[in-house]
């Protein structure tokens, strides 16, 4: 840039200049405003899980699978609701879940038990399985 050049030429330091400027990407949504109006405009209603951990409730019966009505937004209920199907089988965030209770961590840990929203059911945990895997690149 001219900065540096100018800099250069007469014989100065040059200190590092950090310029930033909008993030456009096509078909993507980066902006947190952005993404809040979507949310409120009803364009928006799927929560993804990045890192899902599979839980298994063991005292749930098999056969049964309930389907729930979750509002769209939980404060306002006029704005409606959609039908979610619940099982025995879920996955949930792996952050949301930790070997060792903390002080500050409010979610599930093996001393301490975690609610479940729109199910009014409390869980605990009573095994933690580890499957590892392998991946070979050839």
């Amino acid at each position: 840039s001219s900065y540096y050049w100018l800099c250069n030429a007469l014989d100065l330091y040059c200190p590092v200049q950090w310029e930033y400027d909008r993030l456009n990407l096509q078909y993507i949504v980066v902006s947190k405003r952005k993404i809040v109006k979507l949310i409120e405009n009803n364009i928006v209603r799927v929560m993804v899980v990045l890192d899902p951990l599979k839980v298994t409730i063991t005292n749930f019966p098999n056969e049964r699978m309930t389907e729930l009505a979750v509002l769209n937004f939980p404060v306002e209920e006029s704005r409606g609701s959609h039908p979610i199907q619940f099982d025995s089988v879920m996955y949930i965030e792996k952050s949301d879940i930790s070997e060792n209770l903390t002080k500050d961590f409010k979610r599930l840990t093996p001393n301490q038990p975690c609610g479940l929203k729109h199910v009014a059911l409390v869980i605990t945990t009573q095994d933690i399985i580890r499957v590892s895997l392998f991946f070979f690149e050839t």
